[in-house]
């Protein structure tokens, strides 16, 4: 080897420098990687402690919100806790949802504006929610639905209650003349109509069968009907003018409210 350097001095140095550059760039290399993967590390455990302070943060939230008792906590919390539990799951997460879930809690899905009438109660709503009866400003009532207050029938008589049938199928509304009248909900002329008067208007509750009533009209009394007016059969009592009306869910049992002459429970009326 001494010899080949002795005889080729240029080319010894350019391998020896070219040595020197390969070792000197490959120490550079390893020392450039190491500081990145410290650097990497620490960023890492950074964000790791971040996330861990994130996590502490939403559990507290959670347990704050639940400790609040205001309206929609229930789903806050709930809400945090999914966050939390992206982070890393844990036993104190279930914990506080579970707590969460066993919580009463209400949370407002829609809110539109209705036309409050004179006697107060401007909406009923359907057993299911999804369809409502309320007046209109221009005359008349109509039944809308709840998720798009689209109107889906109109009715042109004007009315100061509403009382629909357990099937939500019926509907008996009290007009400004206190004429009782029952509608289909699919209808838009009324299937029967009660007169009353100022000093006593009619009242009416549906059957749990959708096709009769039990009805109190002034100077006829209480009695039960079919909607179709084949039968009517009445409630004898000497006990004032009946106020309200209730069926069991049997719709073997009716509650009679008088005034003068205070309840009245009768049972086995439609057999």
């Amino acid at each position: 080897m001494s010899k080949w350097i002795r005889r080729n001095p240029v080319l010894a140095a350019l391998a020896f420098g070219l040595t020197v550059s390969v070792l000197g760039g490959g120490l550079a290399l390893w020392r450039s990687d190491r500081e990145v993967r410290v650097a990497l590390g620490e960023t890492r455990q950074a964000q790791k402690l971040a996330q861990d302070h994130l996590r502490e943060a939403l559990l507290a939230q959670a347990q704050s919100l639940g400790a609040a008792h205001s309206m929609g906590q229930r789903w806050q919390a709930l809400d945090a806790l999914a966050r939390a539990a992206r982070i890393r799951p844990g036993l104190d997460l279930r914990n506080e949802v579970a707590a969460a879930l066993a919580r009463l809690d209400l949370r407002e899905l829609s809110r539109f504006p209705a036309t409050i009438s004179d006697a107060g109660s401007s909406v009923v709503f359907t057993s299911d929610l999804e369809r409502y009866v309320t007046p209109e400003p221009a005359g008349g009532f109509a039944l809308r639905a709840t998720k798009d207050q689209q109107i889906l029938s109109r009715f042109a008589a004007s009315k100061l209650k509403f009382v629909l049938s357990p099937d939500n199928r019926m509907i008996g509304a009290l007009m400004d003349d206190y004429q009782l009248g029952i509608w289909p909900l699919t209808a838009t002329e009324p299937l029967l109509q009660l007169q009353g008067t100022i000093q006593q208007t009619p009242v009416v509750e549906f059957h749990p069968d959708g096709v009769s009533i039990a009805a109190f009209v002034p100077g006829v009394g209480s009695f039960l009907q079919h909607l179709d007016g084949s039968e009517r059969r009445l409630l004898q009592s000497t006990n004032g003018r009946a106020i309200y009306l209730r069926f069991d869910p049997g719709g073997q049992r009716l509650g009679i409210v008088r005034e003068p002459g205070g309840v009245e429970l009768r049972r086995g009326l439609l057999h």
